[in-house]
C-alpha cells in the first residue's frame, strides 16, 4: 500500500516522517501522558530518537507501518500513523504535544488517515485505547469510530483494559 507523502487534515497537514523529525520524537517522549498512554519510551535523546525513526523507516520499507508528522503550518505538533497495514483492519495511532492538544488536530489526522485508507481499500480501520484515556476515546468518537470490544491486557507491565474501536461501524 503506497501512502502519499503528504495529506491535508482540516487545517493541519500530515507529512511522512523523516530522520530530520527527531525533535518531535524526543519532545513527545518527555510528555508524561504520552509515555503513559502510548508505547513511547521516556526521555529520548537525539541519538535514541533518530534510531527510533530509523526502525520505523525500516518497517515502512517492509510495508508494515506509515508514520506522519502532524503540522500546524511549519510547527510539528504531533505524530500519527497507520500500523498493521497487512491486517484486515489497519490500526491508526497518534500522539500530540501539549501545544497540539484541544484544537482538533488528532481528530483531523485520524479522519485524514481513515479517508485515505478507505479510498485505497474499503474496509474497517481499528484504533486502540487504554481504558482511562478519555482524550483518546473522544478522538475515536469524533472520528466516527465505534467501540467494538474490550479485553484485559498489559501495558508497561501493568494490567489494563484495552478498548478496540472500529471505523466505519457499518463495514
Amino acid at each position: 500500500m503506497e501512502m502519499p507523502l503528504t495529506l491535508g487534515a482540516d487545517g493541519f497537514s500530515l507529512r511522512q516522517l523523516t530522520l530530520e523529525d527527531w525533535p518531535i520524537e524526543a519532545e513527545l517522549s518527555r510528555h508524561a501522558d504520552v509515555v503513559r498512554w502510548t508505547y513511547y519510551p521516556a526521555d529520548l535523546d537525539e541519538g535514541q530518537a533518530r534510531r527510533r525513526i530509523e526502525e520505523y523507516l525500516a518497517r515502512a520499507a517492509q510495508g508494515l507501518v506509515r508514520r506522519y508528522v502532524i503540522l500546524d503550518g511549519e510547527n510539528r505538533i504531533g505524530i500519527c500513523g497507520v500500523g498493521q497495514l497487512t491486517a484486515t483492519a489497519p490500526e491508526v495511532f497518534y500522539a500530540l504535544t501539549r501545544e497540539g492538544r484541544g484544537r482538533g488536530a488528532a481528530t483531523a489526522a485520524v479522519r485524514a488517515l481513515c479517508s485515505w485508507l478507505h479510498q485505497d481499500r474499503p474496509g474497517q480501520v481499528a484504533l486502540e485505547t487504554v481504558e482511562g484515556n478519555a482524550a483518546s476515546e473522544q478522538v475515536a468518537r469524533r472520528s466516527g469510530f465505534v467501540l467494538a470490544s474490550s479485553q484485559p491486557d498489559e501495558h508497561r507491565g501493568e494490567p489494563v483494559v484495552l478498548h478496540r474501536w472500529l471505523w466505519p461501524a457499518t463495514a
